[in-house]
């Protein structure tokens, strides 16, 4: 097994039919894991990306230095969210209170570092071409999902 739950919404004579014949509604199975959870390097999914919107965008030798500050900005980002993941996950005997002051840090940390990508992608905008602008439209919004690059 390893399913996380279900339902169904049928007349009061099939789910009357499905208790008697399914099998039991609950079951001994832990929970499935979070994804958010799951070992991953933050930097290495970051990297990955940069390196696909760098050819998809297929950045000219002019566009090059801006194209550097972003990936930098981004690049640092994920590091800071590796850390956090790593720090966060580690059995402590921190109070709830440490670990409520420890995640506000982190958002702090988190909008500090989201603003410089802000700034940087600004930067790098301006000097790419509409067709380029549509790419990194996309590219962005796909890394905005939850659980994406940004989307934590």
């Amino acid at each position: 097994g390893g399913a996380s739950g279900s339902y169904v919404a049928p007349t009061a004579e099939v789910v009357e039919l499905l208790r008697q014949r399914s099998r039991p509604y609950l079951f001994s199975n832990s929970l499935a894991r979070n994804p958010y959870f799951a070992p991953m390097d933050m930097r290495t999914v970051a990297t990955s990306w940069l390196a696909g919107l760098h050819t998809a965008l297929a950045i000219t030798p002019e566009q090059e230095a801006a194209w550097l500050a972003f990936a930098s900005a981004v690049t640092d980002q994920a590091a800071d969210m590796q850390a956090f993941r790593t720090q966060i996950l580690q059995p402590t005997a921190a109070t709830a209170p440490e670990r409520a002051a420890l995640a506000q840090q982190f958002m702090a940390q988190r909008l500090e570092s989201m603003s410089a990508v802000s700034a940087s992608m600004s930067a790098l905008y301006s000097q790419l071409t509409p067709a380029q602008r549509v790419l990194l439209d996309q590219g962005y919004a796909a890394a905005c999902w939850p659980g994406g690059l940004f989307g934590g």
